[in-house]
């Protein structure tokens, strides 16, 4: 449920779709229980009776209710679709800006794979589960609930013999839901490292070949296609493994509802007109129950990537401009550099130690040493794409940290 919560935010303006929602929903219900009494009608009281007067008026009031019942389920998908591309595009835009904001150790933990992945993939089954799950899973409940209430209240014996296996079903919806969440959280993680391999071979092509590693990317990039196909393999076994009892609880009801309705027929108990409506609506226990197993499982594909896009925007980057800088235009930065006993280590390794420099404004000044020397690093401290450990980096005798990032950054010229 935090998953929905925060995901919530970014509705905006198209909140009211998801109240609406529920509201669509139950007009949608209630119409589709209404028309098999349409046909309880035709059936008991101008076909068995011989009262064919009726049947016109009876005839256009179904499809009228038809017809509205069509245009309110339009609206409602289209309602949905709406608000679940707000938040997507709302989603999609602010984790994009918190991962531009973050410093280099962020990516050095984050592979570049994995965040486009992120960015589009898990993005995209969070527009599928407000599109889709969530309305389907109201729709369904709200049809399980009216269409059982309604059975209680036309005869309480018919309907405690279809609901015998609304439990059993409910069962095993659960069990399914537990199941596939893990098995598709192992499916996004695969998929975000199969991204990693092919973008890192893409951005180092030239690498690749100056080295001849076409063999070796060729061999790492067949395992882990291997182990993703093994990941889609173990979601689809264990979905199988629940599907087809789901399905096969809800096929069980119709014998029942035939055998059961027959008999109470034959007995005086109901009218065949009733029967029908039992028979019309059997169906909407039977989908719902279906359904449901499709519903719970896309729903823990949304759970495991929602989870994972949560941890990569509530990710903060250490380094912001201070609330009350002292620095805040590019303008005012003369350029007198200081390093003040300046040490930096970096995933437990100590990179700089006790590093003293004194640069004055308009001097030219190289630093010179062996690959991994951590000479790029010490240049990267100025403009603060990593923190110091311990010690100060001055600007005109002012530390780093009390600038604006952007006054900061806006008076330096760096060429890659």
């Amino acid at each position: 449920m935090e998953s929905i919560k925060w995901a919530l935010q970014w509705s905006g303006r198209q909140r009211w779709r998801l109240y609406a929602g529920f509201f669509f929903a139950a007009a949608v219900v209630g119409l589709m229980l209404a028309e098999p009494f349409f046909f309880r009608r035709i059936i008991d009281d101008v076909l068995l009776k011989e009262e064919y007067g009726e049947l016109p008026g009876l005839l256009i009031k179904s499809l009228g209710v038809g017809a509205l019942f069509m245009a309110l389920k339009y609206i409602n998908t289209i309602s949905w679709e709406v608000l679940s591309q707000e938040i997507t595009r709302g989603v999609r835009h602010d984790l994009f800006k918190r991962i531009i904001a973050q410093t280099s150790g962020f990516f050095r933990q984050n592979a570049a794979g994995d965040l486009i992945t992120k960015c589009t993939g898990d993005v995209d089954i969070l527009r599928h589960f407000f599109s889709w799950v969530i309305p389907g899973m109201i729709e369904s409940v709200l049809m399980v609930v009216s269409v059982l209430t309604l059975f209680l209240v036309i005869d309480p014996l018919y309907a405690l013999c279809l609901f015998i296996l609304t439990p059993v079903a409910a069962a095993l919806s659960f069990a399914l839901g537990r199941k596939m969440r893990p098995a598709h959280g192992a499916v996004s993680d695969q998929r975000a490292v199969l991204s990693t391999v092919v973008n890192e071979n893409i951005n180092g092509m030239r690498v690749v070949r100056a080295f001849t590693r076409e063999d070796y990317e060729i061999g790492k990039f067949t395992r882990e296609n291997e182990r993703f196909r093994d990941a889609m393999l173990e979601v689809n076994k264990t979905w199988l493994r629940y599907a087809p009892l789901i399905e096969s609880a809800s096929q069980f009801l119709n014998v029942v509802n035939l055998v059961v309705g027959g008999i109470m027929v034959i007995a005086g108990r109901i009218t065949l007109g009733q029967m029908q409506i039992f028979m019309s609506l059997a169906w909407a226990l039977n989908q719902p129950m279906v359904q449901m197993g499709l519903y719970i499982n896309d729903a823990q594909r949304f759970f495991a990537s929602g989870e994972k896009l949560m941890r990569i925007y509530e990710s903060r980057n250490a380094i912001r401009s201070p609330e009350a800088p002292a620095v805040e235009s590019a303008e005012a930065v003369q350029g007198d550099i200081s390093f003040k006993n300046v040490s930096l280590r970096m995933d437990g390794v100590d990179i700089l130690s006790d590093i003293n420099i004194e640069i004055k404004a308009g001097k030219t000044v190289g630093f010179m040493g062996p690959t991994g020397s951590g000479k790029t690093v010490l240049a990267s401290l100025i403009p603060r794409f990593a923190g110091v450990t311990r010690g100060a980096v001055l600007v005109d005798g002012i530390n780093v940290e009390h600038y604006a990032l952007p006054a900061l950054r806006g008076a330096i010229g760096m060429t890659m």
